[in-house]
């Protein structure tokens, strides 16, 4: 056989091959979407349709590319049915990143049942390495956490535990995580915010949590700009060598806490800290607790922070053969909570300043530091890692003479200011109203200074000042902050005129009331008309008497109103004039009066008047008998006639 047909030969059986072969998915991007895919994945992708868990094994399970991506579109997951969680490991040591469109409106959120196990979310690239970013995480059950992540840089994750959890939302084996979120919903119960193990950087990171941040297990934990509250532990960090390094971060231990201490250092770690603010609402709490328990030896190390609101701010415990440490160095704390010599270590209370640190508004959670605080420039000569450290709102710092003790630098910022003319045009001779209305960005009070354009000066958020010249004339404020910043505005006026004109006369309120005359009746005795008598109605022309007609002369223009009571023979009872009765039937004979109603006539002008009453009030007949009516009238500024005119009539 020739050499050309043996390897034709070769290729058709390879192919044969191949085909018989199963197929492996090739592609490195793999698309996930809970409704229309709008987008998600694109040329190349493989579209897992809804299923997320399926996009993860198939990522994982890929030996053809082993960096391979999960897009995540907006929506909501939820494990299908056979599974209690999401998971991805892989045994071909494949990288893998995860990516969701944010936490935020059209979110990806991922939904934890409550019998997801230990988390709703669980990846370990093994040899590999994972990312994870732009995902919500909503847990249902009280015992099971919001993620276990290993070998995974984590960013833009938010996850939400419910209230009495026991739980962990983030726990973290050396896996970084930035710009991301833990709250447990209240009561926190006693669950963990983050739980950090092996060597992890924690940046600009929110937690609320029974226990904020749990530093465990050989850690060596950096962190930055955190903003931590809990009701126990703000950190804890245990054991031998975990190490956790906290620069710049915003602590708050709520006044309802259980634990002991805001830090609590024990089991041979170290703690290293500057720049805290570390604040409580009760008085109970000690600041923070180091324990050389097990024998172990534990230290920390705080610089540049603010304690507040602690019964004390250090103390150290230890048992047999343990050693606690403790230095505090620019600190505005009490040290003398510290048990002293009773307890074996090294101590170190240095610059430190046991006074209020004078916050913004402590009641509402605004810790920055005043322009008068001892906090501000008085922190440690820092010129090497603290100066590349922004505060905790992002601000360079030092600003100013020096470091700032606290997580917060007073920043030294222009207040801003207007000027408004509290009128546009005035007259000659006629003063003029300026206000100022300035802001600070630091809370810092504001002094104001006015120059007017005619030379002439005031000071104050409020004045006043009279222009001698006709034309358009203004007025600068200028607002001062006490670090002697300043803003300028200026106002405008137009003096018009030689003098301001005399008033107009105001027309003095019409206090006079209306009066009835003339009051009269076409005729007294009459017979019931079969036509009703309207119980309301406008002015009109009168038509023909059909009963009678009420005659009277109004003073002004009113409104009429004419009351009708009907005349009735009583019996005396126990001072009452009742009708008589089989009950009633002897006494002294009296005479009643009984209330059959009103008819009113809106808007009559002023002159003589004439009402047809048909002896019917609306559509109710009066019975036979002898009647009063009385009539008053009210004009349109509410004064109502002094004196009631009356009448009698008999309806036969």
């Amino acid at each position: 056989m020739r050499p050309t047909s043996r390897l034709v030969l070769f290729l058709l059986a390879a192919a044969l091959l191949a085909a018989c072969l199963p197929a492996v998915a090739s592609a490195d991007l793999y698309c996930v979407h809970a409704g229309a895919s709008g987008g998600c994945g694109g040329a190349g992708s493989t579209d897992e349709g809804d299923d997320l868990q399926a996009a993860l094994d198939a990522a994982g399970a890929n030996t053809l590319s082993h960096n391979n991506t999960v897009n995540i579109a907006a929506g909501t997951y939820t494990p299908k049915v056979g599974h209690t969680e999401f998971s991805y490991s892989s045994g071909q040591n494949n990288s893998i990143t995860i990516t969701g469109t944010g936490s935020g409106n059209n979110a990806t959120q991922i939904n934890g049942l409550a019998a997801s196990t230990p988390a709703a979310l669980n990846v370990d690239p093994g040899s590999g390495t994972a990312s994870l970013s732009g995902v919500s995480i909503k847990v249902a059950g009280t015992t099971s956490g919001g993620a276990v992540l290993k070998k995974t840089t984590v960013s833009n994750v938010a996850v939400t535990l419910p209230g009495n959890s026991s739980a962990t939302g983030l726990t973290l084996t050396d896996s970084p995580l930035t710009d991301s979120s833990v709250t447990v919903s209240t009561p926190l119960g006693t669950s963990v915010g983050i739980a950090a193990s092996g060597a992890s950087n924690l940046l600009r990171d929110t937690v609320t949590a029974q226990k904020a941040l749990d530093v465990d297990n050989n850690a060596t934990i950096t962190a930055t700009n955190l903003r931590l509250t809990s009701t126990g532990f703000l950190i804890a960090a245990h054991h031998s060598p975990s190490t956790l390094t906290i620069n710049d971060s915003l602590l708050t231990l709520a006044s309802n806490a259980t634990s002991n201490s805001a830090i609590s250092v024990d089991g041979g770690a170290t703690l290293t800290a500057r720049n805290l603010t570390v604040v409580k609402g009760g008085t109970t709490q000690t600041g923070v607790i180091v324990n050389g328990n097990g024998g172990s030896h534990s230290a920390a190390t705080i610089t540049d922070s603010i304690f507040s609101g602690f019964a004390g701010d250090i103390s150290r415990t230890f048992d047999t053969a343990g050693v606690a440490d403790a230095t505090f160095d620019h600190d505005i704390a009490n040290t003398a909570s510290d048990p002293g010599a009773a307890v074996p270590g090294t101590t170190s209370y240095t610059n430190n300043i046991n006074a209020n640190p004078q916050f913004v508004d402590p009641g509402h959670g605004d810790y920055r530091p005043l322009w008068s605080s001892p906090a501000v420039d008085t922190g440690s000569p820092c010129a090497g890692t603290c100066l590349t450290i922004p505060d905790i709102t992002g601000h360079a710092r030092p600003v100013g003479f020096g470091l700032d003790r606290g997580a917060l630098e007073y920043l030294r910022q222009a207040p801003t200011v207007n000027a408004v003319a509290s009128e546009d045009t005035r007259f000659l001779g006629s003063g003029s109203t300026f206000t100022a209305a300035g802001t600070d960005p630091d809370a810092d009070p504001l002094t104001y200074a006015w120059v007017f354009d005619d030379g002439a000066t005031a000071t104050g958020r409020l004045v006043s000042h009279t222009f001698t010249t006709i034309g358009p004339h203004t007025a600068s404020v200028t607002a001062t902050d006490t670090t002697g910043l300043t803003a300028t505005a200026t106002a405008l006026t137009l003096i018009v005129g030689q003098t301001q004109p005399m008033p107009q006369p105001i027309a003095p309120p019409d206090t006079t009331p209306p009066t009835i005359s003339k009051l009269a009746l076409s005729h007294a005795s009459f017979a019931v008309s079969s036509k009703a008598t309207a119980v309301s109605a406008k002015a009109k022309k009168p038509a023909p008497p059909r009963g009678t007609k009420l005659l009277f002369t109004l003073s002004e223009p009113a409104t009429v109103s004419i009351n009708f009571t009907f005349e009735l023979s009583g019996v005396t009872v126990h001072g009452k004039c009742v009708a008589r009765s089989s009950s009633h039937r002897k006494g002294k004979a009296c005479t009643r009066f009984i209330d059959r109603g009103t008819i009113t006539r809106t808007n009559l002008a002023a002159g003589a008047q004439a009402i047809a009453f048909s002896g019917r009030i609306g559509t109710k007949v009066l019975a036979k008998g002898k009647y009063h009516l009385t009539a008053s009238a009210v004009d349109a500024a509410g004064n109502r006639s002094r004196n009631d005119k009356k009448l009698s009539f008999k309806i036969v």
